[in-house]
């Protein structure tokens, strides 16, 4: 594939930051969920908080295994894996009826899900770019900033307007529309697509100093050539 016009590593990296956005909106979407668990299903604020705790623990251990998942089938099929476990989680929360339940699916569920975003997806950026291999991360990991950004307030006009059962369902439906298809676009290493990764581009110091290097080196073969015929013709008269 050529890289004349739009390079697509840019578009993974849009790909990528759009699956964690997805991610960690619905990680930290438990926080608009407080008031209206608590004042639905009676259960105390303490105990909802627990499930954050949960979903931290499970997201460490997620990343974990997603990351070593990534390494053998690569980062789309766990893209693919992850976001199948989040909508999944996502709507058993919102048929939740007892604490455990909402601790197993949100917590447990949603925080190992969310863990098969952010690891795989960093690594897979690496591969595209030689050169702003920094930008390349920082532009996936600002996703999970713009996913609470979003996230947060659908959310507060879900539970708002319906309930919070219906704003989790239509999370993971949207989880399940947004992950899935997107992840298909992030190819496992720009060799798949007959492609490199981008490479910077030499700076003028160092155009300057090739070409200084280059002239050095063409100046001194012309002190050394013209010697050679003067050698070979007195060899040849003895």
């Amino acid at each position: 594939m050529s890289q004349r016009g739009l390079f697509y590593g840019w578009v993974v990296l849009a790909a990528a930051a759009t699956v964690v956005a997805m991610g960690q909106g619905s990680l930290f979407a438990l926080g608009v969920f407080l008031k209206p668990l608590e004042d639905s299903m009676r259960w105390s604020r303490s105990a909802i908080s627990m499930t954050a705790l949960i979903n931290w623990m499970a997201m460490g251990a997620g990343s974990f295994f997603w990351g070593v998942l990534s390494d053998r089938v690569g980062s789309r099929g766990v893209t693919v894996a992850g976001g199948s476990l989040l909508g999944l989680a996502l709507v058993l929360s919102g048929q939740a009826t007892a604490l455990w339940q909402l601790h197993m699916t949100f917590g447990l569920g949603v925080g190992f899900a969310a863990g098969a975003f952010l690891t795989p997806l960093s690594a897979t950026a690496t591969k595209w770019f030689t050169a702003n291999r920094g930008l390349a991360v920082a532009i996936v990991s600002a996703g999970g900033g713009a996913g609470m950004l979003v996230i947060s307030p659908l959310v507060r006009w879900l539970t708002s307007a319906y309930d919070w059962r219906v704003a989790m369902i239509v999370l993971g439906d949207l989880a399940w529309l947004v992950t899935i298809p997107v992840a298909l676009l992030i190819p496992n290493a720009p060799a798949e697509m007959g492609a490199v990764a981008l490479r910077p581009c030499p700076s003028a110091i160092s155009l300057w100093a090739r070409c200084c290097a280059h002239r050095s080196s063409g100046r001194s073969r012309s002190r050394i050539l013209p010697a050679a015929p003067r050698t070979q013709a007195r060899s040849s008269t003895w």
